[in-house]
């Protein structure tokens, strides 16, 4: 006859516990559409315990958010009022670690045998926890798809390192078992084993090498193994990744009363108003200008709420002033000395979706 402690652990296996973990700015348009597919979730082997939620602020002020009080097993974390404005990646990051370390933190106070992050944007199936349940598995994430294409380009990277950046390129690596595929790391979505986070497992800051990346690396040196189910797909809404890039649309080379304008009038594509991603551009139109031996020593840019960029090159603190319709230019940093690492093509896939 089993034990009282072994029927407990018995019952456990074949009916886990699952901890939700993920962020939300509150008026986010998404909102709603999280809570009615966590309600959605099929609890089919599994339970879910809490659903633990991250939130900007000290109060609800989301009428999405207050509503889904109403669910028990809702919790709301407040990271307090939004610091000042990031321009670098790095600088994002620590924010981004914060906010997902105050998630499980707060879930580690309810027992779970597993924990799932999702990123608050996705679209998933009611089935897709139990589907990421792989048997012994420490860490598991499904496909994340941006219509026909692979999304996370910066979290899922090979067992040496290198970043995926194709679906071709995370099909061509060897399989098993079964439906996964072993890689170095994931991110956007990952079910693991909630005694990684007893063991210290913690996302880490670093734009680089940090976050969810950082977490499964940490999670590797404790000898836990990462898996893509490669058969189980999630998909980040076209329009809301949209919206988060920015076309530059100006490029001022010059001092504050004598400058030229040096942008196209179509304007390139970059991954959101930071330097890690203005400047190659501006190294790039700089270049293409002609400009290659005579590079500005400073740059700096300004945004606007059409989420264009005007880049600001000059030397020192004589820049060109923003067009008309920005807002304020960013303190101005050094230019590198030798060519920063080219921006992505300007035929890169992910422009094509600004016109569909």
């Amino acid at each position: 006859m089993l034990s009282a402690a072994a029927r407990d652990e018995q019952h456990k296996a074949m009916n886990p516990r699952i901890n939700l973990c993920t962020a939300l700015r509150q008026g986010s348009i998404y909102a709603k559409s999280f809570f009615h597919q966590v309600n959605a979730l099929t609890e089919k082997n599994y339970q879910i315990g809490v659903v633990v939620v991250v939130v900007d602020g000290d109060t609800l002020s989301d009428a999405a958010l207050v509503a889904s009080q109403s669910d028990s097993r809702v919790r709301f974390i407040f990271e307090g009022q939004r610091g000042a404005p990031t321009h670098f990646m790095h600088e994002r990051s620590v924010a981004w670690a914060r906010t997902g370390n105050l998630a499980l933190e707060q879930s580690e106070k309810t027992p779970s045998e597993f924990t799932l992050w999702i990123e608050s944007d996705l679209s998933f199936p009611c089935d897709l926890i139990e589907l990421l349940m792989e048997p012994k598995q420490d860490i598991v994430a499904p496909l994340i798809m941006l219509g026909g294409n692979f999304y996370d380009t910066w979290g899922f990277r090979d067992l040496s390192g290198r970043r995926i950046t194709c679906l071709a390129g995370l099909q061509a690596l060897a399989k098993g078992p079964g439906p996964l595929t072993e890689l170095s790391s994931v991110g956007s979505c990952l079910l693991f084993r909630s005694s990684l986070l007893t063991e210290g497992v913690r996302m880490p800051s670093g734009y680089e090498d940090g976050l969810l990346v950082g977490f499964c690396l940490a999670a590797r040196t404790n000898g836990a193994r990462v898996f893509c189910r490669h058969d189980v797909t999630i998909v980040h809404p076209t329009s809301l990744w949209a919206a988060q890039v920015y076309r530059v649309t100006s490029c001022r080379t010059g001092g504050p009363h004598d400058w030229k304008e040096i942008a196209p009038a179509d304007g390139a594509i970059v991954a959101g108003p930071y330097f890690d991603f203005v400047i190659p551009e501006a190294v790039r139109l700089q270049a293409a200008a002609g400009l290659a031996q005579n590079m500005a020593s400073s740059v700096a840019f300004a945004t606007n709420t059409q989420h264009e960029i005007a880049i600001l090159l000059g030397n020192g603190q004589d820049l060109p002033p923003p067009p008309d319709g920005f807002g304020a230019a960013t303190t101005p940093q050094a230019m590198p000395a030798a060519p920063a690492k080219e921006s992505l093509p300007r035929s890169a896939w992910w422009r094509n979706l600004l016109s569909r």
